[in-house]
Protein backbone atom coordinates (compact mmCIF):
# COMPACT_ATOMS: atom_id res chain seq x y z
CA UNK A 1 0.00 0.00 0.00
CA UNK A 2 2.77 1.89 0.90
CA UNK A 3 4.72 1.49 -2.31
CA UNK A 4 1.28 2.52 -4.51
CA UNK A 5 0.86 5.30 -2.32
CA UNK A 6 4.49 7.25 -3.18
CA UNK A 7 4.60 5.92 -6.81
CA UNK A 8 1.32 7.58 -7.12
CA UNK A 9 2.59 10.77 -5.37
CA UNK A 10 5.62 10.30 -7.12
CA UNK A 11 3.89 10.75 -10.39
CA UNK A 12 1.88 13.49 -9.59
CA UNK A 13 4.92 15.61 -8.46
CA UNK A 14 6.42 14.89 -11.73
CA UNK A 15 3.12 15.39 -13.84
CA UNK A 16 3.10 19.04 -12.13
CA UNK A 17 6.38 19.82 -12.59
CA UNK A 18 6.04 19.30 -16.02
CA UNK A 19 2.64 21.86 -16.24
CA UNK A 20 3.72 25.16 -18.03
CA UNK A 21 1.55 26.73 -14.79
CA UNK A 22 4.17 25.87 -12.72
CA UNK A 23 6.90 27.45 -14.71
CA UNK A 24 4.94 30.26 -15.18
CA UNK A 25 4.17 31.20 -11.49
CA UNK A 26 7.82 29.86 -10.69
CA UNK A 27 9.20 32.99 -12.44
CA UNK A 28 6.27 35.61 -11.47
CA UNK A 29 6.59 34.80 -8.10
CA UNK A 30 10.20 35.16 -8.06
CA UNK A 31 10.34 38.13 -10.29
CA UNK A 32 7.74 40.00 -7.42
CA UNK A 33 10.52 38.63 -4.96
CA UNK A 34 13.48 40.47 -7.14
CA UNK A 35 11.82 43.69 -6.83
CA UNK A 36 10.14 44.03 -3.48
CA UNK A 37 13.88 45.70 -2.37
CA UNK A 38 12.85 48.67 -4.48
CA UNK A 39 9.04 48.79 -3.88
CA UNK A 40 9.62 48.44 -0.10
CA UNK A 41 11.55 52.18 -0.25
CA UNK A 42 8.16 53.89 -0.60
CA UNK A 43 7.48 53.82 2.96
CA UNK A 44 8.97 56.59 5.88
CA UNK A 45 11.34 54.37 8.04
CA UNK A 46 9.49 51.05 8.30
CA UNK A 47 11.76 49.70 5.06
CA UNK A 48 12.81 46.65 6.38
CA UNK A 49 9.86 45.55 8.07
CA UNK A 50 7.63 46.48 4.69
CA UNK A 51 10.36 44.21 3.11
CA UNK A 52 9.56 41.01 5.27
CA UNK A 53 5.99 42.12 4.89
CA UNK A 54 6.05 41.93 0.96
CA UNK A 55 7.78 38.86 0.38
CA UNK A 56 5.99 36.96 2.74
CA UNK A 57 2.60 37.78 1.23
CA UNK A 58 3.99 37.03 -2.26
CA UNK A 59 5.27 34.06 -1.36
CA UNK A 60 1.70 32.91 0.37
CA UNK A 61 -0.40 34.11 -2.52
CA UNK A 62 1.98 32.34 -4.87
CA UNK A 63 1.25 29.65 -3.14
CA UNK A 64 -2.37 29.49 -2.95
CA UNK A 65 -2.46 29.76 -6.86
CA UNK A 66 0.14 27.15 -7.40
CA UNK A 67 -1.90 25.05 -5.32
CA UNK A 68 -4.84 25.36 -7.00
CA UNK A 69 -4.36 25.47 -9.89
CA UNK A 70 -1.85 21.86 -10.14
CA UNK A 71 -4.35 20.39 -7.72
CA UNK A 72 -7.79 21.71 -10.05
CA UNK A 73 -5.73 19.66 -12.88
CA UNK A 74 -4.06 17.27 -11.08
CA UNK A 75 -7.84 15.17 -11.01
CA UNK A 76 -9.31 16.69 -13.72
CA UNK A 77 -6.84 15.25 -16.09
CA UNK A 78 -7.00 11.60 -14.49
CA UNK A 79 -11.17 12.12 -15.38
CA UNK A 80 -10.32 13.20 -18.89
CA UNK A 81 -7.82 10.70 -20.03
CA UNK A 82 -10.09 8.27 -18.43
CA UNK A 83 -6.92 7.12 -16.56
CA UNK A 84 -8.44 7.02 -13.46
CA UNK A 85 -10.57 4.19 -14.32
CA UNK A 86 -7.31 1.94 -14.98
CA UNK A 87 -5.42 3.08 -11.78
CA UNK A 88 -8.69 1.92 -9.29
CA UNK A 89 -9.58 -1.41 -11.11
CA UNK A 90 -6.01 -2.69 -9.45
CA UNK A 91 -5.95 -2.91 -5.95
CA UNK A 92 -5.84 0.89 -5.58
CA UNK A 93 -8.31 2.28 -3.42
CA UNK A 94 -9.64 5.35 -3.56
CA UNK A 95 -8.00 6.76 -0.43
CA UNK A 96 -4.71 5.85 -1.35
CA UNK A 97 -5.33 7.86 -4.99
CA UNK A 98 -6.57 10.61 -3.74
CA UNK A 99 -3.81 10.65 -0.68
CA UNK A 100 -1.38 10.30 -3.30
CA UNK A 101 -2.44 12.68 -5.58
CA UNK A 102 -2.22 14.92 -2.33
CA UNK A 103 0.80 14.46 -1.35
CA UNK A 104 2.59 14.86 -4.91
CA UNK A 105 0.67 18.24 -5.18
CA UNK A 106 2.24 19.31 -1.50
CA UNK A 107 5.76 18.16 -2.57
CA UNK A 108 5.28 20.62 -5.83
CA UNK A 109 4.44 23.50 -3.58
CA UNK A 110 6.82 22.79 -0.95
CA UNK A 111 9.60 22.48 -3.77
CA UNK A 112 8.56 26.16 -5.41
CA UNK A 113 8.19 27.55 -1.90
CA UNK A 114 11.07 26.57 -1.21
CA UNK A 115 12.97 28.29 -4.47
CA UNK A 116 10.86 31.14 -3.49
CA UNK A 117 12.35 31.15 0.44
CA UNK A 118 15.68 31.27 -1.28
CA UNK A 119 15.01 34.26 -3.37
CA UNK A 120 13.15 35.86 -0.27
CA UNK A 121 16.34 35.75 1.90
CA UNK A 122 18.79 37.13 -0.24
CA UNK A 123 16.41 39.95 -0.76
CA UNK A 124 16.15 40.62 2.81
CA UNK A 125 20.05 40.15 3.22
CA UNK A 126 20.27 42.85 0.33
CA UNK A 127 17.74 45.47 2.19
CA UNK A 128 16.03 48.17 1.13
CA UNK A 129 17.21 50.20 -1.64
CA UNK A 130 17.17 53.72 0.28
CA UNK A 131 19.28 55.57 -2.09
CA UNK A 132 20.46 55.52 -5.96
CA UNK A 133 24.11 55.93 -4.79
CA UNK A 134 24.06 52.89 -2.35
CA UNK A 135 25.85 50.27 -4.05
CA UNK A 136 24.51 46.63 -4.25
CA UNK A 137 25.23 43.48 -1.51
CA UNK A 138 28.23 41.63 -3.15
CA UNK A 139 27.36 38.11 -1.84
CA UNK A 140 24.01 38.56 -2.48
CA UNK A 141 24.63 39.31 -6.47
CA UNK A 142 27.30 36.81 -6.57
CA UNK A 143 25.56 34.13 -5.41
CA UNK A 144 22.12 34.58 -6.93
CA UNK A 145 23.61 35.27 -10.11
CA UNK A 146 25.83 32.14 -9.67
CA UNK A 147 22.88 29.98 -8.50
CA UNK A 148 21.16 31.32 -11.80
CA UNK A 149 24.08 30.88 -14.01
CA UNK A 150 24.25 27.22 -12.58
CA UNK A 151 20.77 26.46 -13.34
CA UNK A 152 20.65 27.11 -16.85
CA UNK A 153 23.54 25.63 -17.37
CA UNK A 154 22.31 21.97 -15.71
CA UNK A 155 18.92 22.98 -17.66
CA UNK A 156 20.82 23.21 -20.78
CA UNK A 157 23.05 20.04 -20.23
CA UNK A 158 19.49 17.84 -19.51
Amino acid sequence: MISRLFSIAGNTFIESLRRPVFLAALVTVGLLLILNPAISTLTLGEDDKLLVDLGLSTILLGGIFLSAFISSRSISSELESKTILTILSKPVGKLCFITGKYLGVCATITLAVWIWSLVFLLGVRHGAISAAWESGDGPVLVFGLGATSVAVAIAAWG
